[in-house]
């Protein structure tokens, strides 16, 4: 009689944590949506704060299930492992919940430095990549933290965590023989983030190919290649060898396409006509559009025509729409001014 009033008591406790858990769900789900709705702040920090949400209702589950576990011990007959494994899984769903904590700070934190900055697009891309490294270090530190403090709780590996507690020196040596490349790209992580030698949004050429940057972690930098694919390029790369950063110090990406025409062409004309493209064109910043000589021979001119717009997409396509339309003008209006044998 006393071992089913046990079991009705537990089944009991059971229905309670699991609607505690539960409604509290809910609630958060509830209290974050109409916190946003009122105060109207950035979407990105309220999903980062929604994402603190599973965590949160898991410590809460956990440590309301941790209460009883000297009952599911009992009930067990005394396995003793239960509170251990209850306490190594309350430790864990503390680690996530710091490490989406800490992605809500640095949202917050972007956000500031977002109304702070302006119109200073450079700076604002700067600050975003600084702080998305930021973010992964500290997610690393954390989770380091928290695989230190579950060695902790078992007797057998306790002395293992406090030697890597009291030894820096130790750490550094297990993780350095055992990560050389992936330390090594995280230094150089950081150093490029401190650096400002590339940053979110710029336009790069690395190995012959460029693209756009797209993602910078503390190991990797993904650029995405005109045709949408990504380029996964170690940041060691970015470090010890020279690639070109085509929008450092100018937001403005620059295209260059060529025309061939006789030695008779208007150029004053042709000049004309590509203003007169480019002030209609949606990709144009204005920043560049300039059309020269760039070689003489005996049959033609080579006409080197620069175009400007604010990405390496856009200028792409505005030069070859300018280079198409110039030809069709020629071919059209002025058809003396196409190159031809001497």
């Amino acid at each position: 009689m006393g071992d089913r009033a046990e079991w009705v008591s537990l089944a009991v406790t059971a229905a309670i944590i699991i609607a505690l858990t539960v409604g509290t769900w809910f609630l958060l789900k509830r209290l974050v949506k109409t916190l946003s709705a009122r105060r109207g702040a950035e979407s990105e920090v309220w999903t980062r704060i929604d994402a603190c949400r599973s965590p949160a209702v898991t410590v809460l589950f956990l440590i309301l299930i941790r209460t009883y576990g000297a009952v599911l011990e009992f009930l067990t007959h005394g396995n003793h492992w239960i509170g251990t494994v209850l306490g190594l899984l309350v430790l864990l769903s503390f680690g996530w919940l710091a490490s989406r904590g800490a992605a809500v700070l640095i949202a917050v934190m972007a956000v500031r430095f977002t109304h702070s900055t302006g119109d200073d697009h450079q700076r604002l891309s700067r600050i975003r990549t600084q702080l998305g490294v930021f973010q992964r270090a500290a997610a690393a530190v954390i989770w380091l933290a928290t695989l230190i403090f579950a060695l902790l709780d078992f007797p057998s590996t306790r002395a293992l965590a406090t030697s890597l507690f009291a030894s820096a020196g130790l750490l550094g040596l297990v993780f350095g023989l055992a990560a050389q490349s992936t330390l090594a790209n995280m230094i150089a992580g950081l150093q490029i983030a401190f650096s400002d030698s590339v940053r979110i949004d710029d336009t790069v050429q690395v190995n012959g190919k460029h693209g756009v940057v797209e993602e910078i972690t503390l190991t990797y930098i993904s650029i995405r290649m005109q045709d949408n694919r990504r380029m996964i390029v170690p940041v060691t790369d970015f470090v010890n060898q020279p690639f070109e950063n085509w929008t450092r110090k100018n937001d403005s990406a620059h295209v260059d396409s060529y025309l061939y025409v006789d030695h008779a062409a208007p150029l004053e004309t042709l000049r004309s006509r590509l203003h007169d493209i480019l002030t209609t064109s949606d990709h144009w910043d204005g920043a560049e559009g300039s059309l020269v000589i760039a070689e003489s021979d005996r049959d033609c001119l080579k006409l080197k025509i620069t175009v400007s717009a604010p990405s390496l997409h856009q200028a792409t396509r505005l030069g070859e729409q300018v280079a198409e339309q110039l030809t069709l003008y020629l071919v059209r209006e002025i058809p003396t001014a196409l190159p031809r044998e001497r």
